[in-house]
């Protein structure tokens, strides 16, 4: 069975209202996890980290930054905003 790929989204936006902007188009992924207050975990075999960035890109004003990486499958966290079992079964 193939593996969904996991995407890691971080954002510095240079307008805090950004981040709402941001965190409604992770939502639109349908499966999706909010880690901490400007990083999300996104699921999708449809985008590449590209896409993603320029998805993001597109709404944010000038001076923000994006990060987006596909996800290797081995992380660490602490105290994450969503569940420590989406973590485990996602990343």
């Amino acid at each position: 069975m193939k593996r969904t790929r996991t995407f890691i989204i971080i954002c510095e936006a240079a307008n805090p209202d950004d981040l709402k902007v941001i965190h409604n188009y992770v939502k639109s992924f349908g499966y999706w996890a909010h880690i901490t207050s400007s990083t999300w975990a996104v699921m999708s075999d449809e985008y590449s980290p590209v896409d993603i960035r320029n998805k993001i890109a597109g709404v944010l004003e000038t001076g923000s930054r994006v990060l987006v990486v596909e996800s290797a499958n081995v992380a660490a966290w602490l105290n994450p905003m969503c569940s420590n079992e989406w973590l485990e079964k996602n990343i």
